[in-house]
Parts: structure tokens; C-alpha cells; sequence
């Protein structure tokens, strides 16, 4: 349950996002952006399981990207009439942003910070404190430089999670996977973006308030989740189902809208490409899921040291890819 002083500070951090949605100035932007993160800061402190060393860490990366857009903003505005380094300096400017998503290349330091907050908190960094970033990058449009960015990330948003059992790390590379799509959204169509970022919110909330419930932290832990009843682990798989973006879900009809524009501005090869890292993804989510359901069956007596074991691990691996070819068989059969 939230606390009354996190529940102000939720607040006002609502409230500067929401002036920053109705604002043009790149300036005023900027000044919601660092209230944004003087309103996040106190929630930090007041973890009881927060390491200092990744606050200040999270503190000096925000400083440093934050002092780089007010920079590179001050300098668009009063060297474009006179130079021709305004590119430069939007550049400078898109990169600021992407260190404030904490996307490739430097998502380092948001996963390692995932990994020591709480619930909460987590569930804050990867939807609401992304919103006014994101807002930023709707000035910008799709180019091959912005394109191999969202690429790379999404790839490594699925391929990082390989032999991972924290289940903060495994989301916080998931939430890299659909922040690439968003980017991509943003920059396409500002109201597709807005439907997907809803719909990403509203799934990470149920989903996240289920593992805090119960407190779920690692991939084991998820049978007492299954083991509990039927329900939840109805809820619990489409909550995932959703998150893979199949049929009939509707993350799956943003997620064509979004190939559609993309084919509208005649980027085919790259539209394949994300195509690709979404059935990577999907393998990855199965995966996750098998691994659940096993560890959950009475019958079947795993214990840690089996868990951990290598050869376990590549056995479930192969069985997922396995897996996920029989299923793009299938598409391609009825398709």
C-alpha cells in the first residue's frame, strides 16, 4: 500500500508530466523533466532496500543526460541562425534522451537499478518516469541512425534475458523489448503511441501488483504462484500472453498498426527485422512460462542445485526453440 508521502510525490509527478504534454517549449520541457526527478528522488531514499551506491549512480546519470538536453537545447536555439551544427546538437540532445530511457547502449545502469528497488518503485521507472522522454522524442523522426538504435535494443531487450531467474531483470529487459516499439510509435504516429503505452501500463500494473502480492522475486518462486488456484494462474498466463503480442490480444492489433505505418513510409526490411525480434521475444516469454508450470507440478521434485544446473538449462532451452519453430511452421501453414 502506498504511503501518504509517496502518494503527494506520485502526485505531482502526474502533474508535471501533464504539463509537459500540453507544453511546446522545449525549455519548459526541460524544467518539468528535473522537477519530475527531484519529485523521484525522496521515493528513492526512502527504500529501505535501496543501495546508496545505485542512488547516487541514478542521481549522476540523470544530472549528466538532464545537463546535456538543457546544452544542446540552448545551443539549437541561438546557433541555428548563424552555424549549420544544429544537427549536432539534436543529436547530443537525442542521445540525452535515450540515457534517461535506458535503452542500447546504455541500459546497464537501469537494469542494475531494476534489480534493487522495490515493486513500486520498479514499476515507476519503466512506465511513468519514461513518459516526458518519450514526449521528447515525437520532434524526431525515423531515420537509419534512430532505426538501428530501436533495433539493437529490442535484440538485446531479448536476448540478455538467456539464463537469467531474477524476475526484475528478466521485466527490466522485457520493458527495454517494448520501449523500442514505443520509440518507434512516438515517432510514427503520436496516437498509436499513446494506445500503446496504455495498454503497457495497464498490463505492467496487474502484473507487477500479482508478483509483490505474493512476492515473487525469482522464476522459482513462481509455483507458489501456480500452486495457489486456477485464477491466478489464468490471469498470470494472459497477462504474458499479452505481453508476446500474439492473436487475439490487443497488443498484438498496436503492434500491426505500428509494421503498417512502417510500411507506409517504405521501411519493409526493417519492419522484417522487428518482426524477427518479436518471435525471439515470444520464445523467451514461453520459455518463462514452461519453466513456471514445471517448477509448479507436485509430481516433479526439482531442487536448486538441479535448477541451476547447466545441462538443465540448455535442455529447456532447446525445448523452447523447439518449440517456437513448430509454431512459425504453423503460421506459415495457415497463413
Amino acid at each position: 500500500m502506498l504511503k501518504l508521502n509517496n502518494f503527494f510525490l506520485i502526485m505531482f509527478m502526474f502533474m508535471t508530466i501533464y504539463m509537459s504534454m500540453i507544453s511546446s517549449s522545449m525549455m519548459f520541457i526541460w524544467v518539468m523533466m528535473e522537477m519530475n526527478l527531484l519529485m523521484f528522488m525522496p521515493m528513492l531514499i526512502m527504500e529501505k532496500s535501496y543501495s546508496y551506491n545505485s542512488l547516487y549512480m541514478y542521481f549522476i546519470i540523470q544530472a549528466v543526460s538532464g545537463s546535456m538536453f538543457f546544452v544542446s537545447m540552448i545551443n539549437i536555439y541561438f546557433i541555428e541562425i548563424y552555424y549549420n551544427y544544429v544537427s549536432l546538437f539534436k543529436l547530443i540532445m537525442f542521445m540525452s534522451i535515450w540515457i534517461k530511457l535506458g535503452v542500447w547502449p546504455f541500459y546497464l545502469w537501469f537494469i542494475k537499478m531494476l534489480n534493487s528497488v522495490s515493486w513500486m518503485i520498479f514499476f515507476l521507472l519503466i512506465t511513468i518516469q519514461k513518459i516526458i522522454p518519450f514526449m521528447v522524442l515525437s520532434i524526431y523522426n525515423m531515420n537509419m541512425f534512430s532505426m538501428m538504435l530501436i533495433f539493437v535494443s529490442s535484440l538485446v531487450g531479448c536476448i540478455c534475458v538467456i539464463n537469467e531467474f531474477s524476475l526484475k531483470i528478466i521485466l527490466g529487459y522485457s520493458s527495454m523489448n517494448h520501449m523500442s516499439w514505443m520509440i518507434m510509435a512516438v515517432m510514427l504516429n503520436h496516437n498509436l503511441f499513446l494506445l500503446y503505452f496504455f495498454m503497457y501500463f495497464i498490463i505492467s500494473f496487474i502484473l507487477i501488483m500479482v508478483l509483490y502480492k505474493y512476492d515473487i522475486n525469482w522464476i522459482i518462486d513462481l509455483k507458489y504462484l501456480y500452486n495457489l488456484n486456477s485464477m491466478n494462474l489464468f490471469i498470470f498466463m494472459n497477462i504474458f500472453i499479452m505481453y508476446m503480442c500474439i492473436p487475439p490480444m490487443m497488443t498484438f492489433i498496436l503492434k500491426f498498426f505500428i509494421l503498417s505505418s512502417l510500411m507506409d513510409i517504405y521501411m519493409i526490411m526493417f519492419m522484417l527485422l522487428m518482426m524477427l525480434v518479436s518471435l525471439i521475444s515470444m520464445y523467451f516469454y514461453l520459455r518463462l512460462m514452461f519453466m513456471g508450470l514445471m517448477f509448479s507440478l507436485p509430481k516433479m521434485k526439482f531442487n536448486l542445485y538441479y535448477y541451476n544446473n547447466v545441462n538443465f538449462m540448455k535442455e529447456m532451452n532447446l525445448f523452447m526453440f523447439i518449440s517456437m519453430f513448430f509454431m512459425i511452421y504453423m503460421l506459415f501453414f495457415f497463413y
